[in-house]
């Protein structure tokens, strides 16, 4: 689930399958408008499947990316696109 709002997205996403046997102990966020730089949602340590991303510039396409984080390290990257309003 992607919903942008003026300066704000809003985004959900699914529990992974499998967590390979290590729970989920929290999901690292990141947003970019290139691609290359990339800036990390300071959200906390959480293992809720959505957040609010606020302050973000007014009528601009970001890349939003989720992974999940366990004691053995980061998954796979979850990405999609939204643009403010």
């Amino acid at each position: 689930m992607v919903k942008a709002g003026t300066r704000s997205i809003e985004l959900g996403w699914p529990v992974p399958i499998s967590d390979g046997g290590f729970p989920i102990t929290d999901y690292v966020i990141e947003t970019s408008t290139d691609k290359i730089a990339w800036t990390t949602v300071g959200d906390g340590v959480s293992t809720a499947t959505s957040v609010k991303i606020a302050g973000l510039e007014r009528r601009t396409g970001y890349t939003i990316r989720v992974a999940a984080v366990s004691d053995v390290g980061t998954g796979a990257w979850l990405t999609t696109f939204a643009t403010t309003r």
